[in-house]
């Protein structure tokens, strides 16, 4: 096994079995590894691999005209060889393995920390505009901006699950390693040790927390004509109220890990494919107006986020920055 990748191992098995140890002794519900992120992440490699099977033969039966099956086994052999499964298959894996205790250390962050910093947070916001900013999102963008942006906040679910896979398949390796130590950097160092320090419910979740600060948001709550936000943010209290385990469930605001990942994106596209870094920018943009616009996040949520991600990619960039060996490529070249 490479070291990058022994080491990336021992992180997240590390981390994931943390989960169950703090879990038994807090006597939460233990985390469930095998979770849905995990389930649809080899789903999506195992298809990712069908097709590439199924392209092949299609190439030496139309290109070639030699579709012998010895070729296509040579070819369907080498996207499973060692190479492919240490560098590209299992990082995948291992990072959504992590995600599944990742829920389990969320659910306990009130536990060690009780909510305690959204009125500060929120009052920066105000010091910051001069009002709440979620009044100056709602004005600009009405009605019709507000079911955009509540579809592709939505949208930020689905790459999350499949820009790790397109990562390993079309970047190399240092970018690899960059992107899969950054994201449990990001997930790990924000999402569990500044949401801890910082613990915060966020503005969609102030009157269930009996926060004082629950009237100033009462006009946003529940947020017309955002179907997809007020089932999510109804699915995240319910879990709050249950104290149960399951995906995404648990409750924490500062700093905002969805536009954390969003950040992420950009900076993985300036450094893999510019081609992709004005979608990645719009993205990014559309999700941190998001997060305010819908409630979730305070707007310092998402300044914060980003900017711990982007110290992240930097420092992990410094650590990784050594020649990779080469390339093999995904198959075994036709003979």
């Amino acid at each position: 096994m490479p070291r990058w990748l022994f080491v990336f191992t021992t992180i997240t098995v590390g981390l994931t079995g943390g989960a169950f140890v703090l879990s038994g002794l807090a006597q939460t519900p233990l985390p469930n590894p095998f979770h849905g992120s995990f389930l649809t992440s080899s789903a999506l490699m195992l298809n990712v691999g069908i097709w590439a099977v199924v392209w092949h033969a299609a190439y030496l039966l139309f290109v070639e005209k030699d579709l012998r099956l010895r070729r296509l086994a040579a070819f369907s052999a080498g996207l499973f060889s060692r190479h492919n499964i240490y560098h590209r298959i299992l990082p995948v894996l291992l990072t959504s393995l992590f995600l599944g205790a990742f829920t389990a250390y969320k659910i306990m962050i009130p536990l060690v920390n009780p909510f305690s910093h959204d009125a500060m947070f929120s009052d920066l916001d105000r010091m910051i505009f001069g009002t709440d900013p979620w009044r100056l999102t709602h004005a600009l963008v009405g009605p019709t901006g507000t079911a955009v942006i509540d579809y592709v906040y939505v949208l930020w679910f689905p790459a999350f699950l499949i820009i790790p896979i397109l990562v390993s398949l079309f970047c190399d390796m240092d970018i690899r390693k960059r992107y899969f130590f950054s994201f449990i950097g990001v997930w790990g160092l924000l999402g569990l040790g500044l949401a801890t320090l910082w613990s915060s419910a966020g503005p969609c979740f102030l009157e269930l927390i009996g926060h004082p600060y629950q009237d100033r948001y009462a006009d946003l709550l529940p947020v017309g004509g955002a179907p997809y936000a007020m089932v999510g943010q109804e699915y995240l209290a319910q879990g709050y109220r249950e104290g149960g385990m399951g995906i995404a469930k648990g409750i924490s605001a500062m700093p905002s890990i969805h536009v954390s990942v969003a950040a992420l994106y950009v900076l993985l596209a300036r450094q893999c494919h510019r081609v992709f870094l004005v979608p990645a920018l719009i993205f990014y943009a559309l999700i941190l107006f998001g997060s305010v616009h819908l409630g979730y996040h305070y707007f310092v949520d998402g300044i914060a986020g980003t900017a711990g991600t982007v110290g992240i990619w930097w420092m992990v960039g410094k650590l990784v920055s050594r020649p990779a060996p080469a390339e093999e490529p995904m198959g075994v070249p036709s003979a």
